[in-house]
């Protein structure tokens, strides 16, 4: 599976831009529902985020992001997150503001008139 950035479609962008191709399990038919090319063999969609939630009980839920939380291919989130996806593991995300209030905060202003 190649995650292609939208600046990653041409050569030699490609090779900058988009994360190396990863293989992946899956197919049209099972729970990780992947796509590929009948002529390839190659993995060509699948689900770029993926998302466990009790809805029940939303205090603590499952998710994950391929290839990872960024599209800047120079941020440290870029791909972070790939091979989790690949293989099937998750991040939880609480929802509990106690939890996810708890870290530095960055506050946006509009400028003075």
């Amino acid at each position: 599976m190649t995650f292609a950035h939208p600046l990653g479609v041409m050569s030699p962008l490609d090779l900058l831009f988009n994360p190396t191709p990863t293989p992946v399990d899956g197919s049209r038919i099972t729970v990780m529902a992947a796509g590929y090319n009948d002529e390839t063999g190659a993995t060509n969609h699948g689900a770029g985020w993926r998302g466990v939630m009790d809805l029940a009980d939303l205090t603590e839920s499952y998710h994950i992001v391929g290839p990872g939380q960024s599209g800047h291919v120079r941020s440290e989130h870029y791909g972070d997150q790939l091979l989790d996806w690949v293989h099937g593991d998750f991040h939880t995300t609480s929802l509990q503001p106690e939890v996810y209030q708890s870290g530095d905060h960055l506050q946006l202003l509009p400028a003075s008139p």
